[in-house]
This record gives structure tokens, C-alpha cells and sequence, in this order.
């Protein structure tokens, strides 16, 4: 994009079409946002009272990676495997809040994020892991390890947005506040040949601050619809909703 040949003569007539065509799309742009910021705005926000919303929420969290035990059994002389992480997770979410004015609303929220990683490990001939304290000699199972970390959690989220009406039903937003959550996650380690299992839970809670930007689009007086970007610590999210006005 934005490549200008030169040849013998100058500018190519690639050269000078790509101008074209950018000064083109620049100015179609210039004359949507004018269009826009002079169209008659309309209310975008629900209706001032309250409201109930049903949305989803698809989440990607690049703080969950294998773990230390995982990472272990990898390294260890005479292993080989691979792991794989499922660090996305889409779920629904419900929503009421109260809307104090067409600009300003209070919400409460409530969605769950469900991950997991799983290492699977085979050539085992040496090594040791330290599971909980407890070692084990990798050597003495010529067969494949699963290691498998499921992670399950609840999240409430508190929240104030603002909306600014542009043109059309289409309103600019954006939102602040803080999620508490609450996490398990279930460490699985099983010898496949052998039978041997090993497990142990993990338990977690805490909160977390959050910021969103996003458009929204009123359909009726009752009804809104909102598309936001979140981010939430390092963990971001695409979140899409509708609102109905009670």
C-alpha cells in the first residue's frame, strides 16, 4: 500500500492512480464524519428507567499459559511433546441497569470464562517432575503423559457508561468499572498406559478494573444495540449487546 514505481519517466501511472484513489477515499471519509456531526442527532441511550440486556462476550486472556509443571515435563532430558492453549472464551452474558439520563447509565453484569491448555508428552525415557512435592521418576513410565488445566470462572462486573449521539440512530460510548471474579481451575495429570492419575484443584478470587470503547445503534425508543472493546488487566474482550428499556 501506498507503493510509488519510478521508471525512466518519474512516477508511474500506478504511482499517480494509488494518489487518486487515496485523495478519493479521503475525502469520501471527511464527508461522512461531516455528515454525521450536521445530521439531526437522536437519542441513542435506552430510554431514561430501567433496563435488562442480553449480550456475548468473547474473551481472550494471554496470561494463561501452561504450567510450571507442564513447562517442567517438557524440559526434562528424553521427553518430547507439544502443548496447546485455548486462551479465547465466548459466553453470554445478562445485564440490568438503570439509565439516569439519555446520556449516563449504571449496569450490572454477570458472564463466566471457561479455558484450558493441554500438554501431551511421548518418548518419555528420563526425567523428573515435582507434582505438589511429590517427585516422579518420568523413567519409569514408557508411556504418554496428558496434562490438561481447565480453567472455569464467574465474573460480576460493575459498571457507569456514557453515550454521545452522532447521526442516524449511531451513538459513540464508553464504559468503566471493575469485574469481581472468582476462578477454579482443575490440574489433571494421568499416565495413560499406566493408570495412574494425578489431580489437584486451584482456587482463586479478585477484581479487576476495566475500560471500554464501543458504537451503539438505536433500533426503537426500547430497544439498543452496543458493540464494545474491552480491556480488563491483560485480558480483552469483544462484547456485543442488546438493551430493552422496561
Amino acid at each position: 500500500s501506498g507503493m510509488i514505481l519510478v521508471g525512466v519517466g518519474g512516477i508511474s501511472p500506478r504511482g499517480t492512480k494509488e494518489k487518486k484513489m487515496n485523495k478519493f477515499f479521503g475525502l469520501l471519509g471527511l464527508l461522512f464524519v461531516a455528515l454525521l456531526f450536521t445530521a439531526p442527532r437522536t437519542s441513542l441511550a435506552a430510554t431514561p428507567g430501567a433496563y435488562i440486556a442480553q449480550g456475548i462476550n468473547s474473551f481472550k486472556y494471554t496470561g494463561f499459559k501452561p504450567s510450571g509443571t507442564e513447562r517442567q515435563i517438557l524440559d526434562s532430558p528424553g521427553i518430547t511433546g507439544s502443548y496447546s492453549v485455548n486462551d479465547s472464551s465466548t459466553e453470554p452474558e445478562i445485564s440490568a441497569g438503570y439509565c439516569f439520563n439519555e446520556y449516563f447509565c449504571g449496569d450490572l453484569s454477570y458472564t463466566k470464562i471457561n479455558m484450558s491448555t493441554s500438554t501431551k508428552v511421548t518418548n518419555i525415557n528420563a526425567g523428573t517432575i515435582n507434582v505438589n512435592g511429590t517427585v516422579y521418576n518420568l523413567g519409569n513410565y514408557n508411556t504418554r503423559i496428558s496434562f490438561v488445566r481447565e480453567l472455569s470462572a464467574t465474573a460480576k462486573r460493575l459498571s457507569v457508561s456514557g453515550e454521545y449521539p452522532l447521526a442516524y440512530g449511531i451513538g459513540v460510548l464508553g464504559r468503566v468499572g471493575i469485574y469481581f471474579w472468582e476462578a477454579h481451575i482443575q490440574n489433571k495429570l494421568a499416565f495413560d498406559s499406566s493408570g495412574i492419575y494425578l489431580g489437584y484443584d486451584e482456587y482463586d478470587k479478585g477484581e479487576a478494573p476495566m475500560a471500554s470503547v464501543g458504537l451503539s445503534y438505536r433500533f426503537t425508543k426500547k430497544i439498543t444495540g452496543s458493540i464494545e472493546f474491552l480491556r480488563i488487566n491483560d485480558m480483552t474482550a469483544t462484547s456485543a449487546r442488546i438493551n430493552f428499556t422496561m
